[in-house]
């Protein structure tokens, strides 16, 4: 082991180390988010042990590092269904099977732990036909990680497509750390999977040649831990509020007891199959009045010029509850909440650059409630199709 992979080592350890004090220090803590970096940090920790020169028992630090890899899918589970405030059925009874499974599948290599005393001949002096039966265990270990894996990446992408649909129904803005973490998490999955089998291959083809690419593997895994911990810092640092907001907005009791007709009304928080085929006159006289005050506070109070105007802030300016809103909103002609404030903003935009020539993008940007030139434009393109200076040429 040369001193660039131990620096690389040294630097990860360090990372998650840092990264988890700091998330167990946080006021918005993620207890799962601490379990997963401990598990990066034994992976880590497993993987100098049995590289380095000195250490024994290098078998069993490689048991301990594939029983660690299965246990990430898992926990990752956990943390992108905690972060996502989501509560997306999740199947735990196959995973434990596939889990005990595969550590059973591992049982021959943990009876080798007292062999060779060097990681090139970690398996010396076991016979080829026992050699062959570790090998065995190790690929079909191999196989039940990357079906875990699979299972895993599609439960996070449902995941993924709901916190969409959620920021849409709740914010007038779609920048959301959270979601970029849970993108993180996602990448962070399937490197682990990439690093964790090429790890395997690696013990199974050295033959006593030393090989750079261990080099190449520890430092995905510490480029990893960067992205995963820096996201990380993003979402507890500046983006507590947004994450509040979301967990108060959809899932905050009401203060009465919830009855069956509440249980029903509670999925009204994203939008039905059938929203799109309602229209205005199919709502009741109590809906039609709420729909009455909701235009009026955009297109009289303009109300969307507030920068970051989320659905909370909807409901606290018209003493209604979110339920009701969204409801609302759902079932009219406004769409959703992003699209019934965006297209107002857009439309107030459209008109200010053709009459004011004489201002900047950026402060027409501003009047109309947008917090940056770059969200400004994206949003403007998605609507017209065009930039907003290309729109004013």
């Amino acid at each position: 082991m040369n001193t660039l992979q131990l620096s690389i080592y040294a630097m990860a350890l360090g990372l998650c180390a840092f990264t988890g004090l700091l998330a167990w220090r946080a006021s918005f803590r993620n207890r799962y988010f601490l379990v997963f970096m401990t598990l990066l940090v034994l992976m880590l920790g497993c993987d100098w042990l049995m590289h380095h020169p000195s250490t024994p028992l290098k078998n069993l630090w490689l048991v301990i590092l594939m029983a660690s890899a299965l246990l990430v899918g898992p926990c990752a589970l956990l943390l992108a269904n905690s972060v996502g405030n989501a509560d997306l059925h999740i199947n735990w009874r196959r995973h434990a099977v596939l889990v005990v499974a595969a550590w059973l599948l591992l049982t021959p290599l943990a009876t080798s732990i007292h062999f060779g005393t060097e990681f090139v001949n970690a398996n010396a002096p076991a016979t080829k036909a026992y050699a062959f039966f570790i090998h065995t265990g190790m690929s079909l270990t191999v196989g039940l990680f990357l079906l875990q894996t699979l299972w895993v990446l599609r439960t996070c992408y449902a995941l993924l497509q709901r916190r969409n649909v959620q920021n849409k129904w709740l914010f007038s803005e779609l920048d959301d750390p959270g979601l970029n973490l849970l993108r993180i998490l996602v990448l962070a999955i399937v490197i682990n999977a990439v690093v964790s089998i090429a790890k395997v291959l690696y013990c199974a083809l050295l033959d006593g040649v030393y090989m750079p690419i261990n080099i190449v593997i520890s430092g995905i895994h510490l480029l990893m831990a960067i992205f995963l911990a820096s996201s990380y810092i993003s979402l507890i640092v500046g983006a507590q509020g947004k994450a509040e907001a979301i967990r108060e907005t959809l899932f905050k009791p009401e203060a009465h007891t919830p009855t069956q007709s509440d249980t029903t009304a509670s999925k009204k928080y994203e939008p039905s199959s059938n929203s799109n085929n309602r229209t205005t006159a199919e709502l009741t006289e109590k809906q039609q009045a709420l729909l009455k005050q909701i235009k009026a506070a955009m297109d009289v109070e303009h109300l969307y010029k507030m920068p970051s105007l989320s659905l909370r802030d909807l409901c606290d300016h018209l003493n209604e509850s979110p339920h009701n809103i969204s409801q609302v909103i759902n079932e009219s002609d406004l769409g959703n909440f992003y699209d019934m404030v965006n297209s107002r903003r857009v439309a107030l935009a459209s008109q200010l650059l053709q009459q004011h020539p004489q201002r900047t993008v950026l402060d027409i940007a501003f009047d109309c409630g947008f917090n940056s030139k770059s969200s400004f434009n994206s949003v403007f393109k998605r609507y017209t199709g065009v930039t907003p200076s290309q729109f004013r040429a």
